[in-house]
């Protein structure tokens, strides 16, 4: 790429940024779905001890409607892993931020077969190869320092 195109001022990298936020953000899908688990499991949990006794049905019916949210919430997530990975790859942006939470967001979607096992090892991969591009470069260090 160019050094336009990578430049922090560009139309490009701007673009690349909110893809970045936007792909990050829809990861984050995740932690939403895993909090509606959370409340369902407690809303059946309450409705066991309000009836007195442990009801296998009631538990079943609890934990099946409880496990909704964190699938489709897997799979929206799997599309921010997606979203991500093309930015990192087609992109110049290289944000610290950006690095740490894909790689963190990619191990958690290795776990989701068999799209968000593939789509996360190649991100890890990607990351690996290229971290050292994540790194804060010296004329940034150096604005930043004389500011």
């Amino acid at each position: 790429m160019s050094d336009v195109a990578s430049s922090p001022n560009s139309g490009g990298f701007r673009i690349a940024k909110w893809f970045a936020i936007l792909g990050t953000a829809v990861q984050c899908s995740l932690v939403v779905g895993i909090a509606l688990f959370i409340v369902d499991m407690v809303k059946t949990f309450q409705e066991i001890t309000a009836a007195g006794t442990s009801d296998p049905k009631v538990m079943a019916k609890g934990i099946g409607l409880a496990l909704v949210p964190v699938v489709l919430a897997l799979g929206v997530g799997v599309w921010g892993t997606f979203i991500s990975l093309v930015t990192a790859i087609a992109s110049a942006y290289r944000s610290r931020w950006f690095f740490w939470w894909s790689a963190v967001f990619a191990v958690v979607y290795m776990v989701v077969l068999p799209l968000g096992t593939a789509l996360g090892l190649a991100f890890l991969i990607f990351l690996v190869a290229k971290r050292r591009e994540f790194q804060p470069s010296a004329e940034k260090s150096s604005v930043s320092a004389g500011a």
